[in-house]
């Protein structure tokens, strides 16, 4: 075994040193990179969470957007009816006719319009038809859902 006089004067030994110390320098540095790898990696998940349930809150405020703006539209059309005249919806157009009696007995909001799509109506159509139902009680809302009345729909050939 060397004395530490020695390994001063072995310039072998320093070299070792100095590897050792880089060595050393490099394991601390791969050590940090790894935690901080794992950090990311936590806050990664954290924010694809975070998105997700940033994604499923738009959604809903959407859904509640579009719920508000039919109500707002279907209490204008009923505070109009109450203020003057009469109101006298005419009886459903055919084509409306048609999408109630595809409608399923119980749909959400977005399911509507998609069967309104699918029976090609225009979606302001698809709003008049949606007020014209809930206005004569063909439709009433349960929670999030639309379900069906037992209410015998007048259909017209036009």
């Amino acid at each position: 075994m060397m004395s530490s006089e020695n390994s001063y004067r072995n310039p072998g030994h320093a070299s070792d040193a100095r590897r050792h110390i880089a060595s050393s320098l490099i394991k601390a540095e791969a050590a940090r990179l790894r935690a901080e790898v794992k950090r990311l990696k936590r806050e990664n998940e954290r924010l694809t969470k975070e998105r997700r349930a940033l994604i499923r809150e738009n959604r809903s405020l959407r859904r509640e957007a579009t719920l508000v703006r039919l109500y707002r539209a279907h209490d204008d059309q009923h505070e109009t009816a109450e203020i003057g005249e009469k109101a006298e919806l005419s009886p459903i157009p055919a084509p409306a006719a048609d999408l109630y009696d595809r409608l399923p007995t119980s749909f959400t909001f977005a399911n509507y319009f998609r069967f309104a799509a699918k029976a090609q109506l225009d979606s302001q159509t698809a709003r008049s038809c949606l007020t014209y139902y809930l206005d004569e009680g063909l439709l009433i809302q349960v929670g999030s859902r639309l379900r069906k009345t037992d209410i015998v729909m007048r259909h017209t050939n036009g």
